[in-house]
């Protein structure tokens, strides 16, 4: 019995035919299908015609000055940035996947600047849905990564003692642990509410004390400000009473607040009206100097990153790790950036004429205030207006 030889070769053609046959009625049928991108961002264009390639040459020159114009921070904070989020930013991908260096420089470009999602999207040749992940992922593990070092929700009592004693030195108050207050960005959809940000600041200009959230879910939170309405000093961590030995004065640790916020034992507020006579105006330029250090670090928050002046189209969730972000990388770059503030940028001392000046971003950015404060009972204990007036009556004593 012979046996029959098969023939492999041409049962492949008979189904390659096949194939083609298929190939060719799907190109007949959808002209214009879907490919995985257009022409312009493609991978061959990409590597060819990227900005990443050009800000890559940047670093490897170590040219900081025009790094600086793209970016707002240093090659040497970069590429820290870079070391801390590489291994959670790196992707794999039967194509060739976007390096998290680029991902960081498109995030950076797109927080500094607000820059327009489709310039973007032609200097660093990326498709709009890509854009769109990148930044969105890249916010998110900015939040998750940095957030323990650069996103203090509270402070311990060693850095709150180190907090008043670098207070007391720059303004002179006595047991202060900074200003407090708020600002809001406002949602494109009129019926969500604001997002908001309450922070206190050092004399650095970082935010510390920091919370972030949609109005109502705030006022619901165990924050710094629940806990100063509801005397939780003990939970804030705050420095014990201070006694004044040469005059016997007790004075509570402190945030000095805006007018509208309820005065209570731990918090400091200006006295009212405009008709003040010498010692309650000088107290008031006291507390000035405090709060001056919060309105500068907001300022300088939204004028280095200018996403932050426009409102939000986002879930509440993307756009607070935008904010989020922000945040983490204003007090990021003062900790390792020494080019991020510059004189000029706060309010400062004339050098030469000594003259008092306001700071650049006042020319360009308003403080977005906000009216959660309004929202709580506005209330003040007999022991609040007390404290005031002898640490009034202390800081009048000290100047003679």
């Amino acid at each position: 019995m012979w046996l029959v030889t098969y023939d492999y070769m041409e049962e492949f053609l008979q189904i390659l035919k096949i194939y083609i046959a298929f190939v060719n009625f799907i190109d007949l049928a959808c002209p214009t299908r879907l490919r995985w991108a257009r022409e312009e961002f493609s991978q061959r264009e990409r590597e060819m015609h990227s900005l990443y390639l050009q800000l890559m040459d940047l670093v490897k020159q170590r040219n900081n000055r025009e790094f600086r114009k793209f970016t707002r921070i240093n090659i040497s904070t970069y590429e820290h940035l870079v070391h801390l989020l590489k291994k959670k930013l790196q992707k794999y991908s039967a194509r060739k996947p976007i390096p998290p260096e680029c991902r960081i420089l498109v995030t950076l470009m797109y927080l500094a600047y607000d820059s327009p999602r489709p310039l973007l999207q032609m200097a660093f040749r990326l498709g709009s849905t890509t854009l769109r992940s990148i930044i969105t992922e890249t916010c998110e593990c900015i939040s998750k990564e940095l957030s323990a070092g650069y996103f203090l929700n509270s402070l311990n009592a060693d850095d709150y003692y180190e907090l008043s004693e670098e207070h007391l030195e720059a303004t002179g108050l006595p047991n202060c642990v900074g200003g407090l207050d708020a600002i809001q960005f406002l949602t494109e959809r009129k019926t969500r509410d604001p997002i908001i940000l309450v922070a206190s600041s050092n004399t650095k200009y970082q935010l510390i004390n920091v919370d972030l959230d949609m109005m109502q879910d705030l006022m619901e939170k165990d924050n710094v400000v629940n806990n100063l309405l509801q005397n939780n000093a003990s939970r804030l961590n705050l420095p014990a009473d201070m006694h004044m030995s040469e005059t016997g004065v007790i004075v509570p640790s402190y945030f000095v607040t805006p007018p509208r916020f309820p005065f209570v034992k731990h918090t400091m507020r200006p006295y009212p009206g405009k008709l003040l006579n010498a010692q309650k105006e000088a107290f008031n330029a006291r507390l000035k100097c405090c709060t001056d250090y919060l309105d500068n670090a907001f300022g300088i928050l939204l004028y280095r990153w200018k996403v932050l002046q426009n409102r939000f189209s986002g879930l509440p969730e993307i756009s607070c790790n935008i904010i989020r972000s922000c945040v983490i990388l204003h007090n990021f770059a003062i900790e390792h950036d020494p080019s991020y503030l510059h004189n000029q940028l706060m309010d400062h001392i004339d050098e030469e004429t000594q003259e008092f000046k306001q700071g650049v971003w006042r020319e360009t950015v308003k403080l977005p205030k906000t009216k959660l404060f309004n929202n709580y009972d506005n209330s003040a204990d007999n022991e609040a207006f007390a404290s005031r007036d002898l640490l009034k009556d202390y800081l009048f004593r000290e100047s003679m």
